[in-house]
């Protein structure tokens, strides 16, 4: 149910970010869908590596599953265009992917130190704040765009 979850998670942002956020935008130009790929495996090996160290001594712990590298994708997507809105399969409404964002963190922090559930919260973590980075970085590096001023102007309204 999870990687069901997942991966319709990726579909739904993932086509957004590469070709929209990406490609069209002219962020990254032409190197958009290879930005994505980059964000996408970078994200999946940078998520992993918090859950190896804090559980290499304790042989019971198996994790498999691409959580990290499609909070990568979404929390990109959010820095980007902050006020997308993101619709929760509990919640009848829509909210700002911005507040999404906050909620999710907070939940996976509750999640995670609760455990127990065999879900790699901490992949969540470590791969929505790789994806926040990779985003402001690459950006600056690659095309001069500010992302936290536009994140910033975009949720303050400026």
């Amino acid at each position: 149910m999870h990687l069901g979850f997942n991966m319709i998670s990726l579909y739904s942002f993932g086509l957004f970010v590469e070709k929209y956020l990406f490609t069209q935008s002219h962020l990254f130009g032409h190197s958009g869908a290879t930005m994505y790929i980059l964000l996408y495996f970078l994200g999946l090996i940078v998520s992993a590596i918090p859950d190896y160290f804090y559980y290499k001594n304790y042989s019971g712990y198996r994790a498999l599953g691409a959580s990290g590298a499609v909070c990568a994708v979404i929390f990109s997507g959010i820095m980007l265009y902050p006020k997308l809105p993101i619709g929760i399969i509990f919640l009848p409404f829509e909210i700002p992917g911005y507040i999404f964002g906050v909620i999710f963190i907070g939940i996976s922090i509750w999640l995670g130190r609760r455990g127990g559930d065999n879900i790699g919260h901490r992949a969540h973590i470590s791969g929505a704040i790789f994806g926040i980075l990779f985003t402001i970085i690459a950006a600056k590096a690659f095309s001069g765009f500010d992302v936290v001023k536009s994140f910033l102007d975009q949720v303050l309204n400026r």
